[in-house]
This record gives C-alpha cells, sequence and structure tokens, in this order.
C-alpha cells in the first residue's frame, strides 16, 4: 500500500472551496513527489564511513551528521493498492 497526496495547487484552503482552471494531476507527478529526497532534521546522525577511521586512530566522540532519505520503488508487486 502506498499514501499519495495530491499535489498542493489541489489542496483546498478553505471548507467548500473548489479549485477551479488547474490542469490535470497525473500519478507519476504524485509518484515523483512520494520518492522526492527529504532532509531530516538535526546533526544526529553517526556516519559510519566518516567514523570507521576515526576510531581506530582516535577514542573522541562520533563525528555527527546531517542525514537525507529517499523512498524508492524498486521492485513492483503483483498487486499494488494506492491510497489517494
Amino acid at each position: 500500500d502506498l499514501s499519495l497526496e495530491f499535489p498542493e495547487r489541489y489542496h483546498c484552503i478553505e471548507k467548500g472551496f473548489v479549485p477551479l482552471n488547474q490542469t490535470e494531476c497525473l500519478l507519476t507527478e504524485m509518484l515523483a513527489k512520494f520518492t522526492e529526497t527529504e532532509a531530516l532534521e538535526g546533526r544526529i546522525y553517526a556516519c559510519d564511513q566518516c567514523n570507521s577511521k576515526r576510531r581506530k586512530s582516535n577514542p573522541k566522540p562520533l563525528v555527527l551528521s546531517e542525514a537525507r532519505k529517499q523512498l524508492m520503488i524498486y521492485r513492483l508487486p503483483q498487486v499494488l493498492r494506492l491510497h489517494l
């Protein structure tokens, strides 16, 4: 199951408001938004690669880094249910 969001141009600002003259909403656009790279807040992630050499020569605290995450679809299942 994947939960996809409609693009912001389709979000209602007020109850009963319906956006007019909008271009069509494409599933590919929604999937592109779902798989966008996202910056994670704070420098709280210990990078194994950065710290592996450091641990051997220096007992100082770990080096913490900013991190990014990205969800990808590696292989399509036989059935894919999308929540819109």
